[in-house]
């Protein structure tokens, strides 16, 4: 089963694969987006860590944009 999902050269399966990671990493970057909302809107500090904050926001962007929106949008509904 898991050989037609990831060896697959259809077109159709590689483009739901896209589509199924990018969802996912939506989700997760939606989460990171919680952090760091919930951290600007509460008074004192939940992250600790300045550099932290900074690591969470650099991670929330590469994820949004390279796993999200990319596979999404090219692989996703172009495909």
């Amino acid at each position: 089963m898991y050989q037609r999902w990831l060896f697959s050269t259809n077109h159709k399966d590689i483009g739901t694969l896209y589509f199924i990671i990018g969802v996912w990493s939506g989700f997760l970057g939606a989460r990171i987006s919680l952090v760091i909302r919930t951290e600007l809107g509460i008074v004192g500090r939940i992250i600790i860590d300045e550099q932290i904050y900074n690591s969470m926001v650099t991670a929330h962007a590469f994820l949004i944009i390279f796993f999200f929106v990319i596979p999404v949008a090219v692989g996703g509904f172009g495909n």
